[in-house]
């Protein structure tokens, strides 16, 4: 779609009408039908859990379209309940060990390598 082609759409009437209702806080049809029945929704949800796992299964196992597996192996390592490889963030570089040890550690090492590179200068 163009911009041309957007802009003309947000200028119609019905866009506008529209728009105004959603900011007003104006429940639409399907909201205010959906409304009350969220345990129905779920019911029919748990339904179709085992039927979207197949899928990313499915996708992770086949070999055509690399981009589809890495997305799908994602999902389903979000959702392992054992969290056999749980995602580790920048915070988590050595568990158990205090900082200030890590901090120390960093200054030796930093102090060892300016003697190797000025070792390595000398002509």
């Amino acid at each position: 779609m163009t911009p041309q082609g957007v802009e003309h759409i947000v200028k119609t009437p019905d866009y506008v009408e529209y728009e105004a209702a959603l900011l007003n806080g104006h429940l639409s049809s399907m909201d205010e039908a959906l409304a009350g029945r969220v345990d129905l929704i779920r019911k029919d949800f748990k339904v179709a859990v085992p039927a979207a796992m197949r899928a990313l299964v499915d996708a992770v196992t086949q070999r055509r379209d690399l981009k589809a597996a890495l997305e799908a192996a994602k999902e389903i390592l979000k959702r392992d309940p054992d969290r056999t490889l749980p995602e580790v963030g920048d915070e988590a570089v050595a568990p158990g060990i205090p900082a200030e040890v890590l901090d120390a550690a960093v200054v030796a090492g930093n102090a060892v390598a300016a003697s190797l590179q000025k070792d390595t200068k000398v002509n």
